[in-house]
């Protein structure tokens, strides 16, 4: 393998391709593809069975603690943070040893923690810090999956196809809201929350299984020899030297903060606004799902005929009434639409930046650009529902939840009107300004900076 050797100058040089000028995907070849297939259902069983128990845990933990909102918090914050400290790190890994191999261990070691805590609920002897360690586990497995993931699911599909493929893994995530909490809420009503976190154990060996028969369609070679810090520090370069990634990612962790943290917090809220059971977080998490699906259908469908840009500016304005309509009501029904309304957006807006950092990056450094964009989003998420569960705790969650939504609508308005925010309108390959490597295909990582168009 011929080993990258080419350092940029000062100042930027840039290579765009507009998403316009691309063949329209096409769904059926997507669709027919055998791999693809095989891993979308494993991975959709899987991340429903993470949904399950996630509610479940959010229920049983704000019971626990004495029904403190900021025990979601932490909670969160346990399963988030080692995902932000490794994301960077694992990144590297996704571009240096073979993804599948990174998938099945991660895969694993979720699944014994899923197990360990269907075992100790079973003996009746789970405590708060006891689900908040292992909560911590399958974060520090998580946070060596997700940027494998992500770059694994492309390499599945020929490249003419990566758009539509990344557009059906982002629809599997939102199915997943969709059937997980709904599935879990009955699985909890008629079996207990044992059941729930039991099916989801198990969910894990499914996708390990899908890893083994499916087959990668391309091969992205991996760079072993050269140095891990060099890799990550190359990274970080390639994403921090270009202002519209930078953008993109300060946009993620901002939804992530104001806008899907409302999941975690979901059982303080059917409790505290609606008066309702903590566990009935799971309908709250239902309608937040259904909508994303309905949303999903809808992106695939027709949303390739609007430009990107007008996706994310109107996902932005259902966010704020969705979010505004959580805390003027005290009727559950109406909390529902209010979280179904979220799920609309959220589709609308992350499908459409998640879409924008996939097309964009080269294959030989998608690993690493792609968890910097995680690295946002798992960041804004357990900030935002600690912020949210401590200061709903003091002044009351209809008070914080009001702010929230003040919050929300200042920063993304910031974001819509900042001079690179056009760019996303367009597949764009972008590289740091100072010193990137040639992949070796031969194709230079060029430096960003406006697409000039």
């Amino acid at each position: 393998m011929r080993e990258a050797a080419e350092h940029y100058v000062e100042g930027a040089r840039r290579v765009t391709v507009s998403a316009t000028n691309a063949a329209p995907p096409e769904h059926g070849p997507v669709l027919r593809n055998r791999n693809f297939v095989v891993f979308f259902v494993a991975a959709v069983v899987s991340n429903s069975g993470t949904w399950m128990q996630q509610v479940a845990v959010f229920a049983l933990i704000y019971e626990l603690s004495g029904h403190r909102g900021a025990w979601l918090g932490i909670v969160s914050l346990a399963s988030s943070l080692p995902m932000i400290v490794l994301t960077p790190v694992a990144g590297v890994l996704a571009d240096r040893l073979p993804r599948r191999v990174i998938l099945t261990v991660t895969q694993l070691v979720q699944a014994s923690a899923a197990f360990a805590l269907w075992i100790l609920y079973l003996g009746d002897s789970l405590t708060a810090w006891r689900i908040v360690g292992l909560v911590f586990l399958g974060g520090i497995a998580g946070g060596f999956q997700m940027a494998a993931w992500q770059a694994f699911v492309p390499t599945l599909v020929p490249r003419a196809q990566l758009v539509e493929a990344v557009r059906l893994n982002s629809l599997q995530f939102t199915v997943s809201r969709a059937l997980g909490p709904s599935v879990g809420a009955v699985l909890v009503s008629f079996w207990g929350i044992g059941t729930a976190i039991f099916f989801n154990a198990v969910t894990y060996l499914l996708v390990v299984a899908a890893i083994f028969v499916t087959h990668a369609n391309q091969i992205i070679p991996t760079r072993g020899s050269r140095r891990f810090v060099s890799e990550l520090v190359e990274g970080a370069r390639y994403v921090m030297g270009n202002s519209l990634l930078r953008l993109i990612i300060l946009f993620a962790f901002f939804l992530s903060l104001s806008g899907q943290s409302i999941a975690a917090i979901a059982a303080a809220v059917a409790f505290r606004l609606y008066g309702h059971d903590a566990k009935d977080n799971a309908w709250l998490i239902t309608a937040l799902g259904v909508g994303a699906l309905v949303m999903s259908v809808y992106v695939l469908l027709v949303a390739s005929r609007f430009r990107r840009t007008v996706l994310t500016k109107a996902g932005i304005a259902i966010y704020a009434v969705g979010l505004a309509l959580i805390p003027l009501t005290t009727n559950f029904g109406v909390g529902l639409v209010a979280y179904g309304i979220c799920g609309l957006a959220h589709v609308l807006v992350g499908t459409s930046l998640n879409t924008f950092v996939q097309a964009s990056v080269p294959d030989e450094i998608r690993g690493r650009a792609l968890s910097f964009y995680l690295l946002g989003v798992m960041l804004g998420f357990p900030v935002g529902a600690l912020l949210i569960g401590r200061v709903g705790d003091a002044v009351g969650f209809r008070e914080v939840m009001v702010f929230n939504v003040i919050v929300f609508s200042v920063l993304t308005y910031w974001l819509t009107h900042v001079r690179e925010y056009a760019q996303i309108d367009h597949d764009v390959i972008v590289a740091p300004v100072r010193a990137a490597t040639v992949p070796r295909s031969g194709r230079s990582l060029r430096s960003g900076g406006r697409s000039g168009r």
